[in-house]
């Protein structure tokens, strides 16, 4: 009886079942499958590392063009600004322009005026046309863009001082000829003002 009992354990460790069998051949399976789909997300992988770093080029080759063009279009503006800033004590002219408009500006005097200043510029129409139907808008302010003496709060001040004044000279302004126009600003001193700007437009252009 003891010999007929381990001879059926052997079979039964030398011939596992059929559902066991089934079980590990279709394990099997699934590992080869899974190999399989490893393998895919490799290739996959490697693609999307292609794809990364040629995105990253592009990029770079981007920001290298909109360096070059941020770094042009600075340089053509301090070429034809469309925004000066006026210091009373330089005597010299800046460059002006506007959509139709191309101006010499430079001050010819600053005096105390009641409660503020009065302010004299000389505009010259460098165009070889009339223009009509000029705007000049003034930015002043008591207190400088930047302060290097108080940097930190220097654009704080700046905003806190500042104030706009729009003028509108005659109408028509003839080729190659100088205005002076004066413009009267109330509410600083002439040592008090440390910033002022100025921009224009242009109504339209008039020739024969």
């Amino acid at each position: 009886m003891k010999k007929q009992a381990g001879i059926f354990c052997v079979m039964l460790l030398c011939f596992p079942s059929k559902a066991f069998c089934f079980d590990f051949f279709d394990n099997l399976s699934r590992v080869g499958e899974l190999s399989t789909e490893i393998d895919a997300i490799k290739v996959e992988n490697a693609e999307l590392k292609r794809e990364i770093a040629d995105i990253k080029n592009k990029l770079a080759s981007y920001e290298l063009f909109i360096d070059y063009t941020n770094k042009a279009l600075w340089r053509f503006s301090t070429l034809s600004p469309t925004n000066i800033r006026i210091d009373p004590t330089m005597n010299q002219y800046s460059i002006l322009t506007c959509y139709n408009g191309y101006f010499a500006v430079f001050c010819e005097n600053i005096k105390s005026y009641g409660t503020g200043s009065e302010l004299t510029l000389g505009l010259v129409n460098l165009l070889g046309t009339t223009v009509t139907d000029i705007e000049l808008k003034f930015t002043y302010s008591n207190s400088p863009v930047f302060d290097e003496n108080n940097p930190n709060n220097s654009w704080k001040n700046y905003e806190a001082g500042k104030k706009e004044k729009i003028e509108k000279p005659q109408p028509d302004f003839p080729p190659g000829t100088k205005r002076s126009i004066k413009i009267r600003l109330p509410e600083y001193k002439p040592d008090q003002l440390k910033h002022i700007s100025l921009e224009a437009s242009v109504g339209g252009i008039r020739f024969r």
